[in-house]
């Protein structure tokens, strides 16, 4: 090889570093081009269901089955929409930060048909007898009370 063409590929080479690294850089960092707002630092959405397998809708569009983590996802407010053949859906509106994951409790799925699938070594928290509305009965050390004990 000549010196000329390995003097331009060397140079060609050290160009394409200083082009590609900054990018690589800033898209492990969680940077995205967004066309409505120019290059924006995204945020994440950990999504979890008992039982698991649930549907997910952001914002109406479908995502997939949980347990799972949507990335690359601007900051802003989202729709979430959780659903399963047997259960009743879930939904709520979470907040995305930039740089940062939204984790949360499982959603709990209830089942249509009367009996609950839960999964083994999970138990209900203890629920306040002041938490409780006073006219309903709560959970406490698994067996439900009414409101007179």
């Amino acid at each position: 090889m000549k010196r000329l063409h390995r003097r331009v590929f060397f140079g060609g080479t050290v160009l394409v570093f200083i082009v590609l690294a900054p990018v690589i850089i800033l898209r492990a960092m969680g940077f995205r081009y967004d066309p409505g707002g120019g290059i924006v630092q995204t945020g994440a959405l950990e999504v979890r269901s008992i039982p698991e397998g649930a549907f997910l809708f952001v914002d109406g569009r479908p995502v997939g089955e949980t347990p799972l983590v949507v990335k690359d996802l601007p900051p802003g407010e989202y729709h979430l929409r959780l659903e399963k053949e047997g259960f009743f859906g879930w939904e709520e509106d979470r907040i995305v930060e930039k740089s940062l994951v939204a984790r949360e409790e499982p959603a709990w799925l209830f089942s249509r048909g009367g009996s609950a699938e839960f999964s083994p070594g999970v138990l209900a928290e203890e629920f306040s007898p002041a938490a409780a509305p006073s006219d309903s009965g709560f959970l406490s050390n698994r067996e439900i009370l009414s409101p007179e004990g």
